[in-house]
């Protein structure tokens, strides 16, 4: 198969070969016997992001490479039994994360292909969502750098205290109970108490992270996982969602960071605009936008 573009979950603008690149993985929160939300209210409705996030470049055919040092992420991602198929959930299961480069099968993460079997007794579905690096910097910024209503600190230092706060919590009830109970039965009660502090903003797997960087093997996480809070957030504001737009219900008439959505749009635009004018001159202009209206006959 020939090489092609991806698309930016939040500009809508393709994604280029060698574009610098997050990618979130996500888990479906729809079954058999939990039906998809159409018209969603809230972010996570129908997908929660696996993990934090992938930062890598776009290699052209639906995956990333040049991975940005983030080994321990993809260690605990290729230790995932991901199964292919539309079979039952014993099928095969397969490695398609390593440290260097996500394989292209990333690209085609479509339902009924790929699934954490035995996932609540039912297929645990996945996904992969795109986002251009620099757009997914600045809505984290912009947001992060807000202050709420009656609060003297901006929303990321709020959210850092908060994070650190309900690890501890958690991380001390784990610790109490690996002295008379079992290791398995102590991460369950960290797993349980994560779940429970951070609902909705992503898969329980990440507490696997959490527990690593509470036990200090993984540094990294604090600020990863604050910045797929302040994502989140963003997508709430935007009336977006993980693969799916969302805010149905919703009051709040978000403009700034519409705004500063279209003022990236129009940069993009421009510089694109300028690539192709260096390129092929004035008659490549002309060529791009008769292509485009081309569209509209």
């Amino acid at each position: 198969m020939g090489h092609w573009n991806e698309t930016c979950c939040i500009s809508n603008l393709p994604i280029l070969s060698g574009d610098d690149v997050v990618v979130f993985i996500l888990e479906a929160n729809h079954s058999q016997s939990i039906p998809y939300e159409p018209r969603p209210c809230y972010v996570g409705a129908n997908y929660t992001p696996l993990y934090t996030a992938i930062r890598g470049e776009y290699d052209e055919y639906g995956s990333i490479e040049n991975i940005k040092g983030q080994n321990q992420l993809i260690a605990y991602l290729n230790n995932l039994e991901i199964s292919t198929g539309t079979h039952k959930c014993k099928d095969v299961s397969t490695k398609i994360f390593t440290p260097d480069t996500i394989t292209d099968d990333i690209g085609d993460f479509t339902p009924a292909k790929y699934f954490l079997p035995n996932y609540k007794k039912e297929r645990g579905y996945l996904a992969c969502l795109f986002v251009h690096a620099s757009l997914y910097d600045l809505l984290v910024s912009k947001v992060g750098e807000r202050t709420p209503y009656e609060r003297e600190q901006p929303i990321s230092t709020f959210y850092a205290a908060d994070i650190e706060s309900k690890l501890q919590e958690a991380y001390t009830e784990y610790q109490d109970a690996i002295q008379s109970k079992p290791s398995q039965y102590a991460e369950l009660i960290f797993s349980r108490a994560f779940e429970s502090a951070f609902k909705g903003i992503c898969s329980n797997h990440v507490h696997t992270l959490a527990l690593s960087y509470c036990e200090g093997h993984y540094p990294g996480f604090a600020k990863e996982f604050l910045d797929l809070m302040l994502f989140t957030k963003a997508l709430t504001l935007l009336r977006k969602g993980w693969l799916s737009f969302s805010g149905i219900g919703g009051q709040g008439e978000e403009l700034q960071l519409h705004k500063n959505l279209a003022e990236y749009v129009l940069n993009q635009i421009a510089e694109r605009k300028r690539n192709w004018e260096e390129n092929y001159g004035d008659e490549g202009v002309e060529m791009e936008l008769a292509d485009t209206l081309h569209w509209f006959d």
